[in-house]
């Protein structure tokens, strides 16, 4: 398995094993943000709020909570 999929199959992976169902939520934050890029269509307030859940997501990897 490559690419994408491979990915999302890891965050659901970390977040069942650590029960921390927030993981998913925020990775699909960082989705948003990466379809933005190319879209742009959120409004900065979501962009603003979507970063955060960002920086919360690599803090919860990095902890290993």
């Amino acid at each position: 398995m490559r690419g994408r999929s491979a990915l999302h199959r890891l965050v659901i992976t970390i977040a069942s094993e650590r029960g921390d169902e927030e993981i998913r939520m925020l990775w699909q934050s960082a989705g948003m943000l990466h379809q933005n890029f190319y879209e742009d269509w959120l409004p900065k307030e979501m962009v603003v709020e979507n970063v955060k859940d960002v920086k919360d997501f690599i803090k919860r990897l990095k902890e290993g909570r």
